[in-house]
């Protein structure tokens, strides 16, 4: 059950910063954001917790399950984990939200304890059009569509860890996630072969002009098999 369906509210009506991104070799992804000076790492299938585990692992990583604090914020988020619902189908993520160790639909907290308001267009339960926990299992919150929901805790899904901005910038350290797998089976270490390349990026596959050099080309010995010499390995017919 979404938690954030009240009315008379139109979170779409706004505009939001989508700010700058790096990727790291190591894990899914790791974001910097301008909105709220912080980084943020987002897993995916080859890393998926219970809301326990994702929470610890947060903190091991010196962060947190992340704290959507406002509409803007989630929306940033829902830019980022856009590519993984297109690739992987993967529509639930973890959030620092619970409301545990209630066993009733009231009370949801983020993980520093502040409570769940309306300040980030998503309301408590007195405010929702329908209560949630539907099954009466439901305790925790996760990204649902970019909408918060709330699930069972013990489901394994990928989760959003939110960390200071100084993460970022030491995230070669961060060796406990995985790269998503490629699509094109390709061997070589820094694997890119299923990402689309950015205007901004650092990385250009292209050779604009010239001729492709002759290292890059071609047999490296003689394969005739009588000793006859090889094609020159940039020859073309």
């Amino acid at each position: 059950m979404r938690l954030d369906e009240f009315p008379g509210t139109d979170c779409d009506n706004f505009l939001s910063d989508i700010g700058d991104w790096s990727q790291i070799l190591q894990n899914a992804f790791m974001f910097a954001s301008v909105q709220t000076v912080g980084s943020y790492l987002i897993t995916d299938l080859k890393d998926m917790r219970t809301h326990d585990d994702a929470s610890a692992e947060c903190q091991k990583q010196q962060g947190h399950l992340v704290k959507v604090d406002s509409i803007q914020e989630r929306y940033w988020l829902v830019q980022k984990v856009y590519y993984l619902w297109k690739t992987q189908r993967l529509v639930f993520f973890w959030v620092g939200l619970s409301n545990r160790p209630r066993t009733d639909s009231t009370g949801f907290k983020w993980e520093d304890q502040t409570d769940l308001d309306r300040a980030s267009c998503i309301p408590d339960n007195a405010g929702s059009r329908k209560g949630p926990d539907n099954d009466g299992t439901e305790h925790c919150g996760d990204l649902w569509y970019g909408q918060l929901n709330d699930d069972n805790c013990n489901e394994h899904y990928p989760y959003i860890c939110e960390m200071p901005m100084s993460r970022l910038a030491s995230s070669g350290n961060i060796d406990d996630f995985h790269a998503v797998q490629n699509k094109l089976n390709c061997t070589f270490d820094a694997d890119f072969c299923q990402w689309t390349q950015a205007k901004n990026d650092d990385f250009d596959w292209t050779r604009h002009t010239g001729s492709t050099p002759t290292d890059e080309t071609g047999p490296t010995t003689d394969h005739g098999g009588s000793g006859d010499k090889p094609l020159p390995r940039d020859y073309t017919s």
